[in-house]
C-alpha cells in the first residue's frame, strides 16, 4: 500500500491531478473490467472477425503504391558488434552480425477515424491500420477490447462522434497525423524519443514535396518536455491537437511508418539520427565536452538502483555527475547529454538520450535476471561504444515481475568496469595519435 501511495504521489507531481485520475481509472476500474467481463466475450464473439479486418503494412504500402507516397528511407544495413569490455552475455552474443533495414514510407490515407486508448486508426472500409500502433497485434488487440463498443460500430460503417474536424477548419479539408503514444501513455519518454519524434522526419519531407502541413495530434495533458521537444523540432503549439481518446474523424491522415526496435530489426537510424541532429543544433551545447552522466532512477519503483549511496565515492572518483533527468527540463538535458562522453546508468527510457551526443559510450546496468538488449540496439544504430554491468538481487523485490525489480550494484565491480573503459579510451587516443 505505501509503495501504491507513493507511485501516486510521483505521478500527481509529474503529470498533474488530471493525468493521476485517468491512470487510476485506466489500471484499476477499466483494465479490471476489460480483462474479467469483456475480454472473454469479445474474443469468442468478435475477436475473430474484427482481427481478421487488419491492415498490416505489406498491404498499407501497396495502397499508398496507388496513391502519392513519399520514401522517407532506403534500405540501410547495420552491423551488431559485441558490447565492449569485459563482460558477456548470451543475450548480445546471439545478436552480433549484419541487418537489413525496411525502406520507410509516408502514407496518405482519407476518411478515417482515430479512436481507442492507444490510437487506432480504422479506415472508411473499416479496416485496422495496424501500423497507427507501431505493428503490434498486442496493442491493437487490448485496446479493441477495452473499447468493443466503438470497435464493432467503426466496423460497420456506424459513424462515432466528431470531436475534431471540417467544421473547426470552416469548410477546409482535415489533414492530420498521430503521435498518440500507443502503449495509452502520455508521459514514456523513452517512446517518444525513439519511436514518435523520429516520425517527424517523414513529416517534414512529406510537407516539403507536397506543400501541406498536417495538424499533430496528441495525447490530453502532454508533459512539458513533449511540447518542448515538438517546439524545438519546428512545431508549435498551434499545430498540435491535444487529443481526448474520443472518435475523430480525419478526411486525410498522414501517416509515416517508422523502423521499431523490435525483432524484426528496423533500426531506421536516419530518422533518428535526424531528430539528435535537429534538436542538439536548436540546444546551447557549448558549455564543452567530456562529461561523464550518470542517469538516475531514484525515486521511482522499478529498476533502480538500492545502493546509489555506497557507489557515489566511486562515481565521484571518475567525476561522473549523478542527475535525476525528472528535475530537468527538455532543453537543460539535451543541453547535458550533447556533450557526454559517457552515460551509465540503470536500464530505462533515461539511457535512451544517447540520442543527442555525436559520439558517447553507454553502460547499462541490469538485474542479473533481466537483460534486455533495447538499448545495446540502439547504441548500435548510433556508432556508440556500448558496455553493461550485471548487478545483484535484493530482498523484498522477489514477488514483483522481474523487469521491474530492483537491484544492487557492487562498488567494486563498477570501479573495475570503469578502470576498463577509462583504460580502453586512453588506448583509443593512444593509436589516434
Amino acid at each position: 500500500m505505501a509503495n501504491l501511495f507513493d507511485r501516486a504521489v510521483n505521478k500527481y507531481r509529474e503529470d498533474g491531478m488530471g493525468s493521476l485520475a485517468r491512470a487510476a481509472y485506466r489500471t484499476y476500474i477499466k483494465r479490471p473490467v476489460a480483462d474479467e467481463l469483456i475480454s472473454p466475450v469479445f474474443s469468442r464473439l468478435f475477436g475473430p472477425a474484427i482481427l481478421s479486418r487488419t491492415v498490416e503494412r505489406e498491404r498499407l504500402l501497396h495502397h499508398c503504391s496507388n496513391d502519392q507516397s513519399v520514401v522517407t528511407e532506403a534500405e540501410s544495413v547495420v552491423q551488431l558488434t559485441p558490447p565492449k569490455g569485459d563482460s558477456r552475455h548470451p543475450v548480445f552474443e546471439e545478436l552480433v552480425g549484419e541487418y537489413t533495414t525496411q525502406e520507410l514510407h509516408v502514407c496518405e490515407l482519407s476518411d478515417v477515424e482515430l479512436f481507442g486508448d492507444k490510437g487506432i486508426i480504422v479506415t472508411d472500409e473499416g479496416q485496422f491500420v495496424l501500423e497507427s500502433v507501431k505493428g503490434e497485434y498486442t496493442y491493437l488487440e487490448n485496446d479493441l477490447k477495452s473499447n468493443p463498443a466503438q470497435a464493432v460500430l467503426s466496423t460497420t460503417g456506424v459513424p462515432g462522434h466528431q470531436t475534431f474536424g471540417t467544421d473547426h477548419l470552416s469548410g477546409e479539408e482535415f489533414v492530420a497525423t498521430s503521435l498518440v503514444d500507443h502503449t495509452g501513455k502520455a508521459n514514456h519518454y523513452g517512446h517518444w524519443l525513439v519511436e514518435y519524434l523520429p516520425m517527424l522526419f517523414g513529416l517534414e519531407q512529406y510537407e516539403s514535396e507536397t506543400g501541406t502541413e498536417p495538424f499533430l495530434i496528441i495525447n490530453a495533458d502532454p508533459p512539458e518536455w513533449m511540447i518542448e521537444s515538438l517546439s524545438l523540432l519546428g512545431y508549435d503549439e498551434n499545430r498540435l491537437i491535444e487529443w481526448d481518446g474520443g472518435p475523430l474523424k480525419i478526411d486525410n491522415f498522414v501517416l509515416p511508418t517508422t523502423g521499431h526496435i523490435t525483432p524484426s530489426w528496423e533500426f531506421s537510424p536516419k530518422s533518428r539520427q535526424w531528430v539528435g541532429r535537429k534538436v542538439r543544433d536548436w540546444v546551447d551545447h557549448t558549455g564543452g565536452g567530456g562529461k561523464r552522466i550518470f542517469v538516475s532512477r531514484e525515486g521511482l519503483d522499478k529498476r533502480s538502483l538500492r545502493n546509489l549511496d555506497q557507489i557515489r565515492p566511486v562515481l565521484d572518483y571518475f567525476d561522473i555527475k549523478v542527475i535525476d533527468p525528472r528535475t530537468m527540463t527538455f532543453r537543460d538535458q539535451v543541453s547535458l547529454y550533447a556533450n557526454a562522453e559517457l552515460l551509465i546508468g540503470p536500464s530505462g527510457s533515461g539511457l535512451h538520450n544517447m540520442m543527442f551526443p555525436e559520439t558517447t559510450t553507454v553502460i547499462e546496468l541490469f538485474h542479473p535476471e533481466y537483460v534486455t538488449t533495447y538499448n545495446y540496439r540502439l547504441a548500435e544504430a548510433f556508432e556508440h561504444e556500448y558496455r553493461f554491468i550485471l548487478g545483484n538481487e535484493t530482498n523484498g523485490d522477489q514477488r514483483r515481475p522481474v523487469k521491474d525489480r530492483c537491484f544492487t550494484v557492487s562498488p567494486s565491480t563498477l570501479k573495475s568496469a570503469l578502470e576498463g573503459w577509462v583504460a580502453d579510451s586512453e588506448d583509443r587516443i593512444h593509436d589516434g595519435d
